[in-house]
């Protein structure tokens, strides 16, 4: 039997079954662009560089109010929001390898030092995305102060979230802490 497709493999190819051959090629690659042109997912948005920020949805919606927990709702105020901004703005461009770890503002000393402290090795394949903020959530967490839940999208398939913990600090709303996705 292997020898049979052995000679088949290595016979001439007739003009005809060329022919034939390149017309079944050609085919089924118009048919693979198709498929890919129409499975692209072209309802999301483009994300936007982070060197040039546009307006993020916390500043276009600031009316967004969060999911009641059990001891309550929070309304994500405009200031939350700024605060919240303020710091993913410099905290993602950090995170993808797009920024230094002095671009991060909006946090707390103890936040910074620790964030500057700790070596991040950002892999090629992360450093070409571009992260922007889909939503912002505000809920009451414990020890009065505010988590604020960031959904996060890189241009994957799938969004991610970050909490972030604020509080006030010296007359200002700072991100004290950082909580794992959701």
């Amino acid at each position: 039997m292997t020898a049979w497709l052995t000679s088949l493999r290595d016979r001439p190819i007739a003009e005809s079954e060329r022919a034939a051959a390149m017309a079944t090629v050609t085919v089924l690659l118009l048919a693979v662009a198709l498929l890919l042109a129409l499975s692209r997912p072209s309802n999301r948005p483009r994300p936007t560089p982070l060197r040039h920020p546009g307006p993020s949805i916390a500043q276009r919606t600031l009316s967004v109010v969060a999911q009641a927990t059990e001891s309550g709702t929070a309304q994500l105020t405009p200031q939350v929001a700024r605060a919240a901004d303020r710091f993913l703005a410099g905290y993602l461009g950090y995170t993808y390898g797009h920024a230094r770890a002095s671009a991060i503002v909006g946090a707390t000393p103890a936040l910074l030092r620790s964030l500057r402290a700790q070596q991040t090795r950002v892999s090629p394949g992360m450093r070409v995305r571009r992260p922007h903020v889909v939503a912002l959530h505000s809920t009451p967490a414990p020890s009065g102060l505010l988590r604020v839940s960031a959904v996060i999208n890189d241009g994957g398939l799938v969004d991610y979230s970050i909490g972030l913990l604020l509080a006030a600090h010296d007359g200002r709303l700072l991100v004290s802490g950082l909580e794992s996705g959701e």
